[in-house]
């Protein structure tokens, strides 16, 4: 039971620190790219390279570093798939129509970047 506990406590830690180094680097990519330019290169590409786009940009490297490669491709093929598959169906049963187009900005001014 001692070594299940453990185990269970270690992966956690990791998990923490893979959602805490994943928020901070995000934050600062929003920083240095626009909202509205991301949008707007991900409107005009098609569904394969905004997918691809996203696979990129999501926590890949960390999570295999963190808990190996076996893992980490199991978890982005899973996840992938099923994002896409109901992504889809939501679409076919009509449910775009009830998501509110904005973005959530907090306090950042308009015009002002993320700056070491």
């Amino acid at each position: 039971m001692s070594e299940t506990l453990q185990m269970f406590v270690q992966l956690l830690i990791k998990l923490i620190i893979l959602f805490i180094v994943v928020s901070i680097l995000m934050n600062m990519i929003r920083g240095f790219i626009p909202h509205e330019k991301i949008r707007d290169k991900l409107k005009n590409s098609s569904l394969i390279t905004a997918i691809t786009l996203a696979l990129l940009f999501a926590f890949i490297t960390l999570m295999a570093a963190l808990m190996g490669w076996n893992v980490a491709i199991t978890y982005i093929i899973i996840t992938a798939s099923l994002s896409v598959i109901i992504g889809l169906l939501l679409e076919k049963l009509g449910y775009s129509k009830s998501i509110k187009n904005g973005v959530i900005t907090g306090n950042i001014q308009q015009g002002q970047h993320f700056s070491w």
